[in-house]
C-alpha cells in the first residue's frame, strides 16, 4: 500500500458495531412501527431505475363472460387464437437521500458515564423511522394518490352513518369495511383475497372505534377477547381496545407523534404521524421484502438504495465527533387500486 498524506478519503472510520442492531431493531421490527407491517421494501443499487408492473385485468379476461373460445374438442386441434398476452409495463423509482446527523464534543463522549455514540445512534434512527413513517401517512392518505372512486367519506359506502355509531344490531363499521373491500376485490379482478387487507389508522380513531356498542358486541362474540383485551398477545393494538383482526381484516395503529415546533419554541405542538378521522385499507402483499421483477400487488412498496447506514468521523483537531444516520428510499403506491381512503370516519 503506498504512502499517502491525510485526506478526506482515508481519514473516515466507519463504526459497524453501531450499525449492526439499527436495521433489526428499527427497519425491520414490526412490532415497534407500524409501518413495517404495511410497506413492502425492495433494495436497489441505482437512485433511480425500473420495476415491473403486471395488469392485473389481463389474468381474469373473459369476453362478455363467455369461456366457449377456450374449448377443445377430443380429436381436433387446439383452437387457434387464444394463446394469452398478460401486459406489463416498466414504471420508474427515484430516491431521494436523507441525513440524520449530530456533533458531540469529544470530551463530552469519553467521560460520559453510559455509551453516547450508542444512544445517539438509536435516537437518530427513531427519527429517521418517523421520518419515514410521515412520509408514508402523507402518501397513503392524499386522495389524489389513489385510484378513482378508491376514496370517500365514510357516511357514502352505503353505512347510513359515521363508523363510531354502530351497535349489535346495526354494525356501520362491518358495512363500510365490506364495502370498501368489495370495491378493490372488483377493481382487482378478485387479485386481492380479503383475508390480506389491513385497515389503518391512529390512536384517537382506535380509540373512539373500540368504545362503541358495535365493537364490544364484537369482542363478546371472540374467544380470544379476554386475552387480547389484557395485551396478552402479539401487536399493539391491545392498548388501544382494538382486536388484531376485524371482521376477518388486520388491524394496524399507527400511533406515532412527530413535534410540529422548532427547537427554540417555548410549547409543544404534537402532532398525529396519521391523521384523525380517517382510516385506509391496503393490502402488503407477502413478505416485507420484495424483488424489482416479482409481481406486486402492495399498496405502497418503499424502493431502498442505502438502508439507514450509521458513519462517524473523529475530528481530532476540532476534537469532536461527528454521527449521522443516511437513509435513501422513495415512499410510492405502485398497486393503489389495492386501497381505499375513507375520511370522515368520527361523528
Amino acid at each position: 500500500m503506498a504512502f499517502a498524506p491525510p485526506g478526506g478519503n482515508n481519514t473516515y472510520i466507519p463504526r459497524f458495531d453501531l450499525a449492526g442492531s439499527i436495521v433489526v431493531d428499527f427497519t425491520r421490527n414490526p412490532k415497534k412501527f407500524a409501518i413495517n407491517k404495511l410497506v413492502k421494501s425492495i433494495s436497489v443499487e441505482h437512485q433511480v431505475g425500473k420495476y415491473m408492473y403486471w395488469d392485473q385485468n389481463d389474468i381474469a379476461r373473459f369476453k362478455s363472460g363467455n369461456t366457449d373460445a377456450y374449448k377443445w374438442a377430443p380429436g381436433s386441434s387446439q383452437n387457434p387464437g387464444v394463446e394469452e398476452s398478460f401486459g406489463f409495463e416498466f414504471r420508474e423509482y427515484r430516491t431521494q437521500r436523507r441525513r440524520y446527523g449530530s456533533q458531540l464534543d469529544q470530551l463530552g463522549v469519553d467521560q460520559a458515564s453510559f455509551p453516547v455514540l450508542e444512544s445517539y445512534t438509536k435516537l437518530l434512527a427513531q427519527k429517521a423511522m418517523t421520518g419515514r413513517a410521515i412520509d408514508f401517512s402523507t402518501l397513503i392518505t392524499t386522495s389524489g394518490n389513489h385510484t378513482s372512486g378508491h376514496y370517500s367519506a365514510s357516511t357514502a359506502l352505503g353505512t347510513g352513518g359515521k363508523w363510531d355509531t354502530g351497535t349489535a344490531t346495526n354494525p356501520v363499521l362491518k358495512k363500510g369495511l365490506d364495502a370498501a373491500a368489495q370495491i378493490i376485490q372488483r377493481d382487482t379482478v378478485s387479485a386481492v383475497d380479503w383475508s390480506q387487507l389491513t385497515i389503518v389508522m391512529n390512536s384517537k380513531t382506535a380509540q373512539a372505534l373500540s368504545a362503541t356498542a358495535e365493537i364490544h358486541s364484537y369482542l363478546q362474540q371472540s374467544q380470544y377477547a379476554l386475552a387480547q383485551v389484557k395485551g396478552l398477545v402479539d401487536g399493539q393494538n391491545a392498548r388501544w381496545g382494538l382486536p388484531d383482526t376485524i371482521y376477518g381484516y388486520r388491524v394496524a395503529v399507527e400511533d406515532l407523534f412527530y413535534n410540529d415546533d422548532n427547537k427554540l419554541s417555548s410549547s409543544v405542538q404534537s402532532t398525529p404521524v396519521f391523521p384523525d378521522d380517517t382510516l385506509v385499507m391496503m393490502l402488503r402483499d407477502g413478505d416485507q421484502e420484495g424483488q424489482l421483477d416479482s409481481v406486486n400487488f402492495s399498496t405502497v412498496s418503499m424502493f431502498v438504495k442505502e438502508d439507514m447506514s450509521v458513519q462517524t468521523l473523529t475530528n481530532d483537531w476540532e476534537r469532536n465527533t461527528l454521527l449521522r444516520v443516511v437513509d435513501d428510499y422513495q415512499m410510492k403506491m405502485v398497486a393503489p387500486v389495492t386501497a381505499y381512503l375513507v375520511t370522515d370516519v368520527l361523528s
